[in-house]
């Protein structure tokens, strides 16, 4: 029998009709990175809304959505909206940048740049 090396992809699943988007909620909250896990779980929100790019989300959602402390929560939405991928709301996220959230997201982690 031949030895079998099954690798991870290097990027986030896509996810399609059939429960993918189970999937890319489970490889979101599998991220070290809090920048790296809230930016996916803003990604994956954003994409579920019909009406616009808008997130209907306090900074507690996310925080509790994410399995973050709301402190990590509020560094992390400040960081991607320096990087211009987010704009805050009071009470709502805005994604302003999708194709750059989905590079920030493939790219090194925030705490390899530490």
């Amino acid at each position: 029998m031949h030895g079998v090396t099954v690798r991870a992809p290097a990027k986030r699943p896509r996810a399609d009709r059939s429960g993918g988007k189970a999937i890319s909620l489970v490889w979101a909250l599998k991220q070290d990175d809090p920048v790296k896990r809230v930016a996916c779980l803003l990604l994956i929100l954003s994409e579920e809304n019909l009406a616009g790019t808008g997130i209907a989300a306090s900074q507690w959602d996310i925080a509790e959505l994410s399995n973050l402390g709301r402190s990590k929560v509020n560094s992390s939405l400040k960081a991607l909206e320096g990087r211009g991928h987010i704009r805050r709301r009071y009470g709502s996220i805005e994604v302003t940048n999708a194709v750059g959230l989905r590079d920030f997201i493939a790219g090194p982690s925030e705490r390899a740049r530490e």
